[in-house]
């Protein structure tokens, strides 16, 4: 059982590091753009 909750909490980090890192991309072409 914890296997499965550390697995889903695991997950969770990734994906949310993934979008992270999207936005921060995001923000830097934003950036970049506007000057």
């Amino acid at each position: 059982m914890a296997n499965i909750v550390l697995g889903a909490s695991q997950q969770w980090c990734i994906t949310s590091l993934f979008r992270y890192c999207i936005v921060l991309v995001d923000s830097h072409n934003l950036a970049y753009l506007s000057q």
